[in-house]
């Protein structure tokens, strides 16, 4: 019996298991939708614990955590460095509840992660005006092109864009309110979604951008949807479409 207890002590006290501890009061205290904390859950199943899951959470040192952080780099830049932000706030719990003595990942807060060899590099802003004239000039689908050229003018998530009513938009205040909460469109998984922060977003729009929705609403005919698919005005843009 003994044997077995402290068999389960060092379960409990494996990096798996604290960062799902850390997780679950996390989500309570943030907080997290299910559907949200599944998938970072997801993200540290596929990414995280496969490379320090079954590390005792003492044994974890900076060498595992850079080795690991630079593992999931090469796979996925944007994984990499929110993991390593999520890895700062869970040794800190660690910390604070005496599972561990230091948080290690604070030295890995100005670590350079390595790049991979089929990085895309970020786009020199001098080039910028060559990609609105590629985009301009490709034959695609201009609903397609004009929510792109949108996105690259209002910088807001992809979701918030594509699932966009046309009462969101206050073309005398020249403003675009994006609620917390949107209506759901039946059949469209998280068309209910709203802001990220889970309050109303208000976003300036310039003279550019309202043409823009000018161009948009010409283009989508009589539908609520800003951005309706090509094949239904009740539905909207796939994801897809818009990331291709």
């Amino acid at each position: 019996m003994l044997g077995k207890a402290r068999e389960h002590s060092k379960q409990k006290l494996l990096a798996r298991s604290i960062i799902r501890t850390w997780l679950d009061l996390y989500a309570v205290k943030k907080p997290l939708d299910e559907e949200t904390k599944k998938k970072r859950l997801r993200k540290f199943e596929n990414h995280l614990f496969p490379h320090i899951g079954n590390f005792q959470i003492e044994d974890v040192k900076p060498k595992d955590l850079r080795i690991t952080l630079n593992k999931i780099y090469e796979t996925s830049a944007d994984n990499a460095q929110r993991i390593r932000a999520d890895l700062v706030l869970i040794f800190s719990y660690a910390v604070q509840y005496g599972y561990i003595e230091v948080n290690h990942v604070r030295e890995m807060e100005s670590l350079d992660l390595t790049a991979p060899k089929n990085h895309r590099p970020v786009l020199l802003l001098l080039r910028l005006p060559e990609l609105l004239a590629r985009i301009k000039a490709d034959t695609g689908d201009e609903m397609t092109k004009l929510c792109l050229e949108l996105s690259l003018h209002i910088f807001i998530r992809s979701s918030e864009l594509r699932f966009a009513r046309w009462d969101e938009i206050d073309f005398k205040k020249k403003q675009w309110i994006i609620p917390a909460k949107r209506n759901h469109v039946n059949g469209v998984k998280h068309s209910d979604r709203g802001s990220k922060m889970k309050e109303a977003h208000i976003i300036p729009l310039s003279d550019h951008s309202i043409r823009l929705f000018q161009e948009v609403k010409r283009l989508a005919g009589t539908s609520e949807l800003i951005f309706p698919s090509s094949h239904s005005n009740v539905i909207f843009i796939c994801e897809n479409t818009f990331n291709s």
